[in-house]
């Protein structure tokens, strides 16, 4: 049985989830491994939602699933020009995939990385860990968007409100996608366009799993 076939037994959702985040277009355009981490990384913020409501999520799951990610973006990259990329598998708020080709810039992200062995070594900080119990269980994306209407675009209250720094609730927007949604409230309440931390503005201190992958 393959990893999707697994996942779908127990949560579809998921399984459609990580088959698009598999199959999605790779882009190395660019000279620098910044430029092709923008296009190219993931956050698995939804296989962490889903670890709450699904028991087969465990760490052996976990690290199967960065592994299905890696095995299918490693399959693209014969449609690519030869050279050598790396994959990585970082911390976030939400295990985080990546990969880039490797250029005369080396390792491109900033912050003081903590390499691991094994995929394992990022995924255990997830173990045991409730993704929803960070906003105490309301469903995260309608959670955020509702609070930053009441508060009127206001990101200092709204992060008032659910008990976050500021710099956090600007990374939990990053994280789920809502963009677009909270600058469009913004525009309503007369406020600027956000600004958002780039993806590679990692803690000070994180661990990250690398994998050079050879293309002849």
């Amino acid at each position: 049985m393959d990893f999707i076939q697994r996942t779908r037994r127990f949560s579809p959702a998921l399984a459609d989830h990580l088959q698009q985040v598999a199959q999605q277009t790779l882009d190395f355009s660019g000279l620098h491994p910044l430029d092709h981490s923008r296009h190219n990384h993931v956050h698995l913020w939804k296989l962490e939602y889903e670890a709450d409501l699904h028991p087969e999520i465990n760490l052996q799951y976990r690290v199967d699933c960065a592994r299905f990610v890696q095995q299918s973006w490693t399959e693209q990259l014969k449609f690519h020009p030869k050279g050598a990329y790396l994959f990585y598998l970082y911390e976030d708020l939400a295990p985080t995939v990546s990969v880039v080709r490797e250029t005369e810039y080396e390792f491109p992200y900033a912050g003081t990385p903590v390499f691991v062995e094994d995929m394992a070594g990022v995924m255990r900080l997830y173990v045991g860990r409730s993704w929803k119990a960070q906003f105490k269980g309301n469903r995260l994306d309608r959670h955020v968007l509702e609070q930053l209407e009441k508060h009127q675009g206001s990101l200092t209250r709204t992060a008032q409100h659910l008990n976050l720094s500021i710099a956090e609730l600007r990374r939990w927007i990053e994280q789920l996608q809502l963009t677009a949604e909270v600058n469009a409230l913004r525009k309503h309440f007369y406020r600027r366009s956000l600004q958002l931390k780039t993806e590679w503005e990692l803690p000070l201190t994180y661990r990250i799993y690398h994998k050079r992958i050879q293309r002849d």
